[in-house]
């Protein structure tokens, strides 16, 4: 690992499309650029404060979060979304 990559796990390219709802916002449509196994970096046409909870919905997943940054990149924002485990049933 190099020492500026702070990344807790490794990420893979997987582009896809997400709808988003972040804080109370309505839905925007954003475009997946990779993915790890604690979260994914979106690029949307809307800036996002970081701390904001986000749901997100996709092809085959849905989850909720937080996110981590956001940074311009062009004319789009690149965010860091930090996924929330979901929590593990009840057993009895």
């Amino acid at each position: 690992m190099k020492p500026f990559d702070l990344r807790r796990k490794s990420r893979v390219r997987s582009p896809g499309v997400v709808k988003l709802w972040i804080g109370d916002r309505d839905c925007i449509k954003g475009t997946i650029r990779d993915v790890s196994a604690f979260g994914l970096c979106v690029e949307t046409e809307m800036q996002a404060a970081p701390g904001s909870p986000v749901r997100m919905v996709g092809m085959g997943f849905s989850g909720a979060g937080i996110v981590r940054h956001c940074s311009p990149c062009g004319a789009v924002f690149r965010l860091g979304l930090e996924v929330t485990p979901n929590p593990s049933p009840a057993t009895e």
